[in-house]
């Protein structure tokens, strides 16, 4: 079970009973058959929560079978990992029925030498793969996994978790004095627990290119001759839920490729449409074999799978469970760049600090201070215990909650205090949030601000396109404040946004030579995404006020939108809403990468064809661009798919993209 591999393809997950097999495929979303391949019916779903594929299956019992079938569905499928999930019986008085073992080395006890002096043991044995048993070791000492297990009524205490060497061979054992348990406990006394598939699957994966492979039990039964006993008090499937919690908590932590966009493997890889096609139109990738007939989920969902109730929406990737009141940032009406000189606001404050209005001759200073309960305008400045901060109007939004318990503030603004000297840039984007009613769902909105500082701590570095993490500030039990750097040019001057460099007074079609700037850029922002798709994050709000534009041609985000946020319906700007953000047609387990991808692509139809794309199918952007590639047509057309499973990831759209400018430079 040693050595490492690189991730090509699905995750795949192997059980041998019918009970495994169903507490592992109750955890998958948009579970999907496919025709039976040389006789083995694989499915295939989404791990909730998780950029990752499951490739299910059952073996039957005994490690001939499991040996055969896994190698089978290694060559169909050329997984990235390899877990088998089952129950098992214990071995010693320490390992109690539901507890988990996850074996650190597997025993082919069958192996030995008989003689006239007895039994020789020539045990073959494989050890489990560095990385999924450390994975597994930082599982159990977080203690979440537990948490996912389906609540019984049988009162179970929480299982524990034991790290040790499993036997497995072809007899059932279910004795305490047996010559068979005399001999594991003579020559494999380290072993904890007995089963009849784990050799089989160690060698398969042994003998495939050294794929990574975890086996993951569940103890059913003591193996002392109270499995009778055991098995009516339904420990068997008590254990399989366990073992298979314990195993999807292990692959929520798999690394999904890389960390930076420089070709390192993506973890949707093996769906890129633009990778390859057999002749039915099934997309795959090369070297990845697909059963004909086969079809690949059509939902890439990113909820973290917690059992709770139907009512409560699961979550985007790495957000604790909270409900958002409402979306945000709120749908903004773009205004033109600021004709004045930094760093005062766009247009001169309505008054002054002893509020008399402003008039042509008088000096320009910074307006009245603003106080909790008052509107936000430019002029206006804010103050914080660590900074004071001069509102621009420009992009200044307020949006009180529906409830009126909270007020969200958004605005361009530029740091008085302390001094900006020396900075990268004096403007941030400064968003607050402040309580009026201190609701549950009013206060969590202070942490979400704090949860997205956080994440861009983690990720910044990741991609150039990402906001630093800029500077949060919780004041009080009423009040937090996010303050991100806004970039300047080369030049000195402050990035203007995709509307303003775009679509502001331009609603004419792009020519070909800024087309084919637009494509570089967008191509860089695919990478962008990329990057935060990979750290388990989706923006879900992608508009042209949300994007800035650097003179040297990057794009970078305003922040990371709803990152922070669990999906919520009619969330996201309206003109480049995905299919399953609307309200009416919500569907929180599939909103995830797919509708980043979703909303650039209608972003990138926008700023091309100077038309949103209208919903249900927009004529390709070939029918309003006189010199448009053919590959810019095929992939708008895949990242616009109603359905998100049919969807590029965003590393091969931008891979396409770049295509697609090359192509039209080359004509040019």
């Amino acid at each position: 079970m040693n050595g490492t591999r690189t991730p090509t393809g699905p995750v795949l997950v192997l059980t041998a009973l019918p009970v495994e097999y169903r507490a592992v495929r109750e955890r998958l979303v948009s579970v999907r058959r496919g025709p039976s391949h040389q006789g083995t019916v694989f499915e295939a779903g989404w791990l909730n929560g998780t950029p990752w594929q499951i490739v299910l299956a059952q073996t039957g019992a005994g490690n001939h079978a499991s040996a055969v079938l896994t190698s089978r569905a290694i060559e169909a499928f050329d997984p990235c990992a390899l877990f088998f999930v089952g129950v098992a019986g214990g071995l010693r008085p320490d390992i109690a029925p539901g507890d988990v073992v996850v074996a650190t080395k597997v025993y082919a006890y069958h192996g030995g030498k008989e003689t006239g002096g007895g039994f020789a043991a020539r045990p073959v044995s494989w050890q489990a793969p560095h990385e999924l048993e450390q994975l597994a070791r930082f599982v159990d000492r977080d203690g979440a996994w537990a948490g996912e297990r389906p609540r019984t009524g049988g009162g179970h205490a929480p299982p524990a978790v034991h790290f040790k060497p499993i036997a497995a061979g072809e007899v059932v054992s279910d004795a305490q004095e047996s010559a068979l348990r005399r001999m594991l406990d003579r020559h494999y006394q380290d072993a904890v627990a007995v089963e009849m598939e784990g050799a089989g699957v160690a060698q398969a994966a042994h003998l495939s290119n050294r794929l990574p492979a975890l086996i993951v039990r569940g103890i059913s039964d003591r193996a002392d001759g109270t499995k009778r006993r055991s098995d009516a008090a339904d420990w068997q499937t008590v254990a399989a839920r366990n073992a298979a919690a314990f195993a999807c908590s292990v692959i929520r932590e798999l690394e999904a490729g890389g960390e930076e966009p420089d070709g390192s493997p993506d973890p949707y890889a093996f769906l890129d449409p633009y990778a390859a096609s057999d002749p039915d139109g099934l997309l795959v990738p090369d070297g990845f074999f697909v059963p004909e007939g086969f079809r690949v989920p059509a939902a890439r969902p990113s909820a973290s799978l917690a059992h709770r109730s139907e009512s409560a929406p699961p979550l985007p990737y790495g957000a604790p469970a909270h409900r958002a009141p409402s979306p945000w940032p709120p749908p903004t009406s773009p205004r033109q760049a600021s004709p004045y000189p930094a760093p005062y606001p766009s247009t001169p404050p309505s008054a002054a600090a002893d509020g008399q209005p402003w008039t042509p001759g008088q000096p320009w200073t910074p307006g009245q201070p603003w106080t909790p309960g008052q509107p936000w305008t430019g002029g206006r400045t804010v103050s914080t215990p660590a900074c004071r901060y001069l509102l621009h109007d420009e992009l200044l939004d307020e949006q009180p909650a529906p409830d009126h318990a909270l007020v969200r503030h958004q605005a361009v603004a530029c740091r008085l205090e302390p001094s900006a000297a020396g900075t990268a840039s004096p403007y941030v984007w400064l968003r607050h949030a402040e309580v009026r009613l201190p609701t549950p769902d009013a206060l969590d909105a202070l942490a979400v601000l704090g949860r997205e500082h956080d994440l861009l701590g983690r990720i910044h570095r990741r991609a150039r396109g990402l906001p630093g993490p800029g500077r949060y500030e919780r004041i009080g039990d009423r009040r937090a404040v996010l303050a991100l750097p806004w970039p300047l040019t080369r030049s000195g001057r402050r990035c203007g946004t995709l509307h303003s460099g775009w679509l502001a007074d331009r609603p004419a079609p792009l020519n070909a030579n800024r087309l084919a700037r637009l494509l570089a850029a967008i191509a860089g922002l695919c990478d962008t995404l990329a990057a935060l798709h990979r750290a388990r994050a989706t923006h879900r709000h992608l508009d042209p006020t949300g994007v800035l534009e650097h003179d040297d041609g990057r794009l970078i985000l305003r922040d990371l939108g709803l990152a922070a946020h669990p999906p919520c319906p009619g969330e996201g700007p309206t003109l480049y809403r995905a299919p399953e953000q609307w309200r009416g047609g919500h569907r929180p387990g599939l909103v995830g990468p797919p509708a980043d991808v979703y909303q650039l692509a209608a972003l990138t139809y926008h700023l091309a064809t100077g038309r949103p794309p209208e919903p249900g199918g927009a004529p390709p952007p070939s029918s309003r661009l006189e010199r448009a590639p053919v590959g810019l047509d095929r992939a708008l057309r895949a990242a616009l798919a109603e359905d998100p499973g049919e969807r590029p990831t965003a590393r091969a759209l931008g891979t396409a993209l770049r295509a697609a400018r090359d192509d039209l430079l080359g004509a040019a």
